[in-house]
């Protein structure tokens, strides 16, 4: 598939609100913006210019890119709580930021259950390692 295409297929992308769907979603929506060509300023690898810097094609490009990633942020959204914390960030990194802190769970009891999830599954007799891998991995990620 071509890039046209896989942008295409993941435009569709929306984000219900619900914790248990954040890891999915966000996943995909970062695959999407790869492709899009923002994902470095969702993740603030690229730092976002203000509007008070020189500016150059590299600057507007970025800003251009910003915008972007914003308004794929609001379309994507579905519930108030999210809509807000997009809207009302400054740049597309805040909005992810934002997003992350509300959705991604990082508690310490989340991660003392996953912890203790990691522990309790052991690799059986006859079980394929890539399975056995796999599950852990979508535990980590859940």
């Amino acid at each position: 598939m071509n890039q046209e295409g896989i942008i295409k297929s993941l435009n569709g992308l929306t984000f219900s609100g619900n914790d248990e769907d954040w890891s999915r979603w966000s996943k995909s929506f970062l695959i999407s913006s790869d492709v899009k060509g923002y994902r470095e300023l969702l993740t603030g690898e690229v730092e976002i210019p203000t509007k008070y810097e020189e500016d150059n094609s590299k600057h507007e490009i970025i800003r251009k890119n910003n915008l972007l990633a914003i308004k794929d942020l609001e379309i994507s959204v579905q519930d108030n709580i999210s809509f807000r914390i997009v809207s009302n960030a400054k740049n597309c990194y805040e909005s992810w930021l934002g997003l992350k802190d509300r959705y991604q769970k990082t508690s310490i009891r989340n991660k003392l259950n996953l912890r203790k999830k990691f522990r309790e599954r052991n690799l059986n007799i006859g079980e394929y390692p890539d399975v056995w891998l796999t599950e852990l991995e979508e535990m980590i990620n859940e």
